[in-house]
């Protein structure tokens, strides 16, 4: 990547375990604005990664994190709910989540994180893409977009249809999405005996979705762990109305005076129920007064942008563990330091192994086992970055955790080749192994 550092105004990081990039933009270039996108209410990143069942690795992720979180300009939150979700860490204001609860045990004494300044943009819609038109169905249709995961509520949706399904006439209901409930969720379909009326339809391109938006009556998300819920206002401004839990970042955008009609008591499948027979019944009109229009929000945004003042660069001296192949990492990383005079980074896998400068390592695969690991040794005390990708093998690793303390970066991703047991391991262990994974 032939980028000018000098030139980058604002470096905008997504999610909190990838904040050294936004921070690292800024070493090179101090003037530029580190900003981090935090898109729920668990916005730590303790849910992400194998290794997040180990409370010591939740308590090194957070500690990571604390002073990364001190040195980032601005933290931009999707709702008021996340925010302050994020604010209360390591405790929680939305308890709804045993899951994050969980994450959460053993972290108590941890300091709640300093933050320069904070945003709320909620999630815009593009009205150009989607908009109303005419739906000439005479069933009752409902419909809702999410992943099957627990936290979304698909429970409670059908257990609310299954005690008013003589109270709707002719209707049905739509489930996109794919996930590890989704095969709990035929089997309570099942049980309710809703086989007539659910139908479980794949997911679907984003292009899709308008289409899809117009042919309901009643959009409903029963999620009870929401930083937002875009799918809501997508199928708001095509004529849709929706009905949301209480207590999550939708809340926000509707009157107070409204939302005992829109909004139902979390894991509640008989509020539920009660909200839907309502609406059947009156049709009421929903109203968001909120602007939700993207490019409107978008230039609000920028306006605050442009008068935060930066706050000074401060040098990075952890490190980040990826669990998962990360494609851009290393152009990411090219794209910071390739002004420095010293190599940067370099690509590791099982056919090509290049520095980012001028001249080209030779391949690893054509190394014997231990010249590979002394190359990288005396790599790791070369170059200020290093980026290894996939096909890693445990003593590599071992070489690059040894030498954490003395990098700025190091990145290193493990992909599923992982969990197949290589060569090099012992007979004896492969069944552990692959427990592990």
């Amino acid at each position: 990547m032939n980028v000018d550092t000098s030139k980058i105004a604002v470096c905008h990081a997504h999610t909190a375990l990838l904040s050294d990039y936004a921070l690292a933009a800024k070493q090179a270039n101090p003037r530029c604005q580190a900003v981090l996108h935090h898109h729920d209410l668990s916005s730590y990143g303790l849910d992400i990664g194998r290794l997040r069942v180990f409370r010591w690795y939740r308590r090194l992720i957070a500690r990571a994190l604390h002073p990364r979180h001190a040195a980032i300009d601005l933290h931009l939150f999707v709702s008021e709910a996340s925010r302050q979700n994020f604010l209360a860490f390591p405790h929680a204001v939305n308890k709804l989540s045993a899951e994050y609860l969980r994450q959460l045990q053993g972290l108590s004494h941890l300091p709640a994180p300093s933050v320069n300044h904070s945003y709320v943009l909620h999630n815009g819609v593009n009205t150009h893409c989607f908009y109303p038109a005419r739906n000439t169905s005479t069933v009752f249709t409902i419909g809702c977009v999410a992943n099957f995961i627990p936290i979304k509520g698909h429970r409670y949706l059908l257990e609310a249809l299954g005690k008013i399904r003589k109270d709707l006439g002719e209707w049905r209901l739509r489930l996109i999405g794919s996930g590890p409930t989704l095969r709990t969720c035929r089997q309570l379909v099942q049980q309710l005996h809703l086989e007539a009326h659910v139908q479980f339809e794949e997911e679907m391109t984003h292009e899709a979705l308008p289409a899809f938006y117009n042919a309901l009556d009643l959009f409903i998300l029963p999620s009870y762990f929401e930083g937002f819920g875009c799918v809501c206002t997508e199928a708001y401004v095509c004529g849709t109305p929706f009905i949301a839990c209480r207590g999550q970042g939708l809340d926000e955008l509707l009157p107070e005076e409204h939302h005992d009609c829109w909004l139902c008591q979390p894991k509640n499948a008989n509020d539920l129920a009660k909200k839907i027979v309502a609406f059947y019944q009156t049709r009421p009109t929903q109203v968001i007064p909120e602007e939700i229009e993207i490019n409107a929000l978008v230039k609000n945004y920028v306006r605050t942008l442009q008068a935060l003042p930066p706050s000074p660069a401060k040098p990075l001296r952890q490190f980040q563990l990826f669990v998962e192949p990360t494609e851009y990492i290393l152009d990411l990383i090219t794209a910071v330091y390739q002004t420095r005079e010293t190599t940067c980074a370099f690509a590791y896998n099982r056919k090509t192994l290049a520095s980012q400068g001028t001249s080209a390592y030779p391949v690893l695969e054509q190394m014997t086992f231990w010249r590979r690991i002394a190359f990288l040794w005396q790599t790791l005390k070369t170059h200020d970055a290093v980026a290894i990708h996939s096909y890693a093998d445990p003593i590599s690793i071992t070489l690059l955790v040894l030498n954490l303390w003395w990098r700025r970066i190091l990145t290193f991703e493990v992909d599923s080749a992982w969990r197949e047991p290589k060569h090099w391991l012992p007979r004896s262990l492969k069944r552990i192994w692959l427990g592990f994974w």
